[in-house]
């Protein structure tokens, strides 16, 4: 699937080129990048990765979350196949597009997400201080931030301006390797780079399913 715009579309479309994937990073935040893996290199994956997901549960080693997901983690030290897709060349164009040429892993896992999990939003950047306000003042200090408590002046109540928002510093890229649809508790993703952050939930207009894999989808 190809296009030569995004102008009309109200989300991104899936495109195999990382020229437009790029486009749709910076207008909407987020890209789907089609046939970024070939059918047989998913299958292998999605194979090693439900392998490694039952040897885990076998062993009392797995973890089920509260909302309903299961989680393979740290999968770099779970085969080669994995480690192989961190160097994949449109994965670091498109993370370097957004973060530059220098960043980190700072995780790495599976997730397999089951019909009935609830939908839970929140920021991966969350221990990233809120920006300063107009008066320069410190809205709340590094140390004391967490995932319930990031908006608030240091000693006050007021909250910040719902417009301020962070730069990012943190993006995740996802290789969906089955059809990610709404019978399959397919993941959500909200269109727009001008979200507006109380606490840890984002409020926009727009959000959508990503629809069938195998594909690379990037966000910021």
């Amino acid at each position: 699937m190809t296009r030569t715009s995004s102008s009309s579309n109200l989300y991104p479309q899936a495109t195999t080129r990382p020229s437009m994937a790029k486009r749709d990073l910076d207008q909407f935040g987020y890209c789907l990048l089609e046939s970024a893996l070939s059918p047989e290199a998913a299958t292998a994956l999605r194979t090693r990765l439900v392998e490694q997901a039952e040897a885990e549960i076998q062993r009392g080693l797995d973890y089920q979350g509260n909302d309903g997901k299961h989680m393979v983690w740290f999968l770099l030290n779970k085969g080669q196949l994995f480690r192989d897709l961190l160097l994949h060349p449109q994965l670091e164009l498109l993370i370097s597009h957004i973060l530059g040429q220098t960043y980190l892993l700072s995780s790495y896992n599976g997730h397999i997400s089951k019909p009935g999990a609830t939908e839970a939003f929140h920021t991966d950047q969350w221990w990233m201080p809120i920006p300063t306000n107009g008066k320069k003042e410190t809205l709340i200090r590094p140390g004391f931030v967490t995932r319930d408590l990031r908006g608030h002046h240091v000693g006050g109540d007021e909250p910040i301006n719902s417009a301020s928002i962070a730069p990012v510093v943190c993006c995740n890229a996802m290789w969906m390797l089955d059809d990610f649809t709404t019978g399959k508790q397919g993941y959500h993703c909200c269109a727009g780079k001008s979200f507006q952050w109380t606490s840890t939930r984002p409020r926009t207009r727009q959000h959508r399913q990503l629809g069938a894999g195998p594909r690379l989808s990037c966000h910021s």
